[in-house]
């Protein structure tokens, strides 16, 4: 069930334009404002892995082009991951990076000469802008901050018609799977600037979409993302008691993040591999109709 209880006064466009200001193309822009540039830079590395490892399972075949669009581009981090991953294959790229803020997309282009830009609010655009002209869309910890119902479902319904058919929608989302989760019924943010929500509200619209939900994977664990859920109250008090003392101790030092960096990402590691990340998950879905 979406939360309904949102602060008002927390609007999506200002914040994210605030953020860009204040952090340019650091990754506390897009990820953890409040924590270090060099945790973000962990935070970072544990989904990037995740992420590799969904392309290479994913295992996706075109004659010669590959088509992609990134919605809420941000700094543009997973483009090099995406270009040289489908290099490697063989593939030529067509990519198009999409964002709220000019300022942002300016940066991308600059850094990423041969992306296409587009400036678009997802609360907003014509859901049908792009209809089938991708074989990869990519929503990577956007749709959260879209915590009106309807602007919600504007972004994802946007996303699932720029795919074309058999082709994929990726999205990175605090998705709530679990049997416990403190979050499922108010936002995750003390500012209201994001919202996890039950993994049957993506797969609800999708189906109608014509999409089928292939899988589910970890991206960062709770170590390094923040617990949302748990199968138990208890799991989840003591996975947040931790969170929070590495927050307020570690992560909010750029020494101490980088000195542990090492043992962080092997036990982060550790935990996705076990299956019990407890945060942000990648969902994969196909289009078949």
């Amino acid at each position: 069930m979406i939360n309904k209880k949102i602060n008002n006064s927390y609007l999506n466009k200002d914040y994210w334009l605030r953020l860009h200001a204040d952090f340019g193309g650091r990754l506390q822009s897009v990820g953890w404002p409040s924590l270090s540039e060099e945790f973000n830079k962990i935070k970072y590395e544990s989904e990037l892995k995740s992420f590799v490892k969904i392309l290479i399972e994913l295992n996706l075949q075109h004659e010669n082009e590959l088509k992609i669009l990134e919605v809420g581009v941000g700094t543009g981090f997973w483009i090099t991951a995406v270009r040289d991953f489908f290099s490697e294959c063989g593939l030529n790229l067509q990519f198009t990076a999409a964002d709220i803020s000019v300022e942002t997309l300016d940066f991308v282009v600059n850094r990423y000469p041969n992306v296409f830009a587009e400036q678009l609010d997802l609360a907003s655009v014509s859901v049908g802008k792009f209809a089938q002209q991708f074989d990869i869309v990519l929503s990577l910890m956007v749709l959260l901050h879209l915590t009106n119902a309807e602007a919600f479902n504007n972004g994802l319904r946007f996303s699932a018609t720029s795919v074309r058919e058999g082709g994929v929608l990726v999205l990175y989302e605090p998705a709530i799977v679990y049997s416990y989760s403190p979050w499922s019924d108010r936002p995750i943010s003390s500012e209201d600037n994001s919202l996890s929500r039950y993994i049957t509200e993506f797969d609800k619209i999708l189906i109608k979409e014509g999409f089928e939900r292939l899988a589910v994977f970890p991206g960062a664990s709770w170590l390094t993302n923040s617990p949302i859920e748990a199968s138990t109250y208890i799991g989840f008090k003591t996975r947040e008691f931790f969170w929070k003392i590495l927050a307020k101790t570690v992560y909010c030092s750029d020494l101490l993040s980088r000195l542990s960096r090492p043992i962080i990402l092997k036990l982060d590691a550790l935990i996705k591999q076990r299956g019990n990340g407890c945060s942000g998950k990648f969902l994969i879905y196909r289009k078949y109709c």
